[in-house]
């Protein structure tokens, strides 16, 4: 499993985050120079960008969501979103990572103290909602995360 890990702001520009990603990933060779020592070295081409995105009033079910991009040049859907996975709630989507394994993801949000953990191993393309972890913290913070 090859992936992309970005934090977006609205899921209006899922498609701008898309456009950027896909035509700097023509030309560019898959190079992790920002990541930590201990996490797994993704090599060759990505296959999905997941986007964590702020719920909006008037769009879906209003809820924050990873948004997952089909990035696999040739693919019949590359460059289309194809899942999204709702959190249920507003929660100021804002930052995230890989575990160190690479079999999930972590998302936080500003307002809620609450991580979410998804399940992208299982099926890299639909990722799954497995864990909402509540810290019972007023706002969560980088470092609490």
């Amino acid at each position: 499993m090859k992936t992309i890990f970005i934090i977006a702001v609205h899921f209006v520009f899922v498609a701008l985050i898309t456009s950027a990603v896909l035509s700097s990933s023509r030309s560019a060779r898959a190079d992790e120079t920002c990541s930590s020592p201990y996490l797994a070295r993704i090599e060759g081409q990505e296959e999905y960008v997941y986007v964590w995105t702020l719920g909006q009033d008037g769009l879906g079910d209003r809820s924050d969501k990873l948004v997952t991009i089909d990035v696999k040049p040739g693919s019949a859907k590359y460059g289309k979103v194809i899942h999204t996975a709702s959190v249920g709630g507003r929660h100021e989507a804002h930052h995230g990572g890989f575990t160190d394994d690479r079999r999930q993801v972590w998302l936080c949000g500003l307002e809620s103290s609450r991580i979410f953990i998804f399940d992208v191993h299982s099926d890299p393309a639909k990722p799954k909602l497995v864990v909402i972890r509540f810290l019972g913290l007023a706002k969560t913070t980088a470092r609490q995360c």
